[in-house]
């Protein structure tokens, strides 16, 4: 993989650690996915529910400057 050949990720044996699995589309392309199932296992979850649509936007009523993050690759853009 590109990432692991320039050093941008390394391989670990932490139990932090998901294995990262390629699944072939139907298109003949590849999908990169995780496997969570040993982080869920020692993941401890919080009790705290997640807020309402409706109440966060009343939160946000009268806000003058809004703006939205796309994470899902960001972090690899990072210096």
């Amino acid at each position: 993989m590109k990432w692991l050949a320039c050093g941008a990720i390394v391989s670990s044996q932490s139990p932090w650690a998901s294995p990262i699995i390629t699944v072939p589309k139907k298109s003949g392309e590849v999908r990169v996915c995780c496997d969570y199932r040993a982080l869920n296992a020692i993941t401890k979850v919080t009790a705290i529910p997640i807020p309402r649509t409706r109440e966060s936007l009343q939160r946000m009523a009268g806000f003058q400057y809004y703006c939205a993050f796309d994470l899902s690759n960001g972090y690899h853009n990072l210096v």
